[in-house]
């Protein structure tokens, strides 16, 4: 039986006569309020002030904490304070977005209305998909998916705007009447291309994914929006370049590399956001880290006392759950 030791609570009774044993003295410290970084919902709303001026209103899965006149970043999607900055330093914004109001989950920011999403979205059906293969076995699976959506083929088969990714050779089917196939010798990414019967071949595209996909791979019936989405699983390619699940990549022509497109991705607002380098203090409150790159907790000459990670590695340090100013 569990045992539970309790003891009887004292309660004075607040008057004239104890009121100098019972004072609460209140100190002001410098930025000694608790905030989260929370995620907005993907919705905006006008603000107006003074009947004239249009502001920008955006609501947050759960209570920020943050209150009127806080300085505040947006961390990816299409209000991103990072792209802000890089496109000019000097503009509105800059510094931090101003909140100009605020209702618990409801914030208004000192954004120009233009109805634009905080984040965009798009029907799974307009992303060129790559599904990453771990084994024989979904390699066998991946074989004998069929669609119909224009004609009967296999979902993998070029046009479809289907690919796979493998880190290591896998052995085909060499016979029967479904899903025979050649198999693949090296790690890479692959479309299947129809021969003669049922028989397919895998043809490895890695080299034509490296310079952003050709339009001869892709189909000609459905449109897409130029953009891959990683569907079942996160893998490192053959390049050391991570590929994460459901993250959306677009291919960036300055850097010839495929990058996370962050418009696509859920918008944070923060009252501190830390995106490079090896952090040394005390963090206490913000989002530490991005989806552009990712960085690392040292741990060293450092202490976490409150806080969110995002694409963060974790490499030394505790997690305290205090705040400190």
């Amino acid at each position: 039986m569990l045992k539970v030791a309790t003891r009887p609570l004292n309660f004075t009774l607040f008057t004239v006569a104890t009121q100098s044993n019972n004072t609460i003295r209140l100190v002001k410290q410098s930025d000694t309020t608790m905030s989260a970084s929370p995620r907005f919902l993907n919705y905006v709303e006008k603000y107006v002030i003074n009947d004239v001026t249009i502001m920008s209103t955006f609501y947050t899965e759960v209570d920020s904490g943050l209150q009127v006149g806080d300085r505040v970043f947006i961390v990816n999607g299409n209000y991103d304070s990072s792209d802000l900055i890089s496109s000019n330093k000097y503009s509105i914004g800059s510094d931090g977005y101003k909140i100009l109001a605020i209702d618990r989950c409801k914030i208004s920011l000192n954004i120009p209305y233009t109805g634009q999403l905080p984040w965009n979205e798009d029907v799974i059906d307009n992303f060129i998909k790559i599904y990453y293969v771990r084994n024989q076995r979904e390699f066998d699976y991946f074989n004998q998916i069929y669609t119909s959506r224009d004609v009967y083929t296999n979902k993998f088969e070029l046009g479809e705007n289907n690919f796979i990714y493998v880190n290591e050779s896998y052995s085909g089917i060499v016979s029967g009447d479904f899903g025979v196939n050649n198999g693949v010798t090296q790690s890479g990414f692959y479309g299947l291309s129809s021969s003669v019967g049922t028989s397919s071949n895998w043809i490895n595209i890695s080299t034509e994914l490296e310079v952003g996909l050709t339009a001869s791979l892709l189909s000609v019936i459905f449109n897409n929006n130029s953009r891959i989405e990683v569907v079942n699983g996160t893998f490192v390619d053959y390049n050391n370049q991570e590929w994460r699940e459901n993250d959306i990549y677009v291919f960036d022509y300055t850097t010839s590399k495929w990058i996370v497109d962050d418009t696509y991705m859920n918008s944070f607002i923060t009252k501190s956001n830390f995106r490079g380098g090896n952090f040394q203090g005390k963090w206490n409150k913000g989002l530490y880290g991005s989806y552009d790159n990712k960085i690392s907790w040292v741990g060293t000459n450092s202490n976490w006392n409150n806080g969110s990670t995002i694409n963060t590695l974790w490499e030394s340090g505790s997690i305290n759950s205090i705040y400190s100013s």
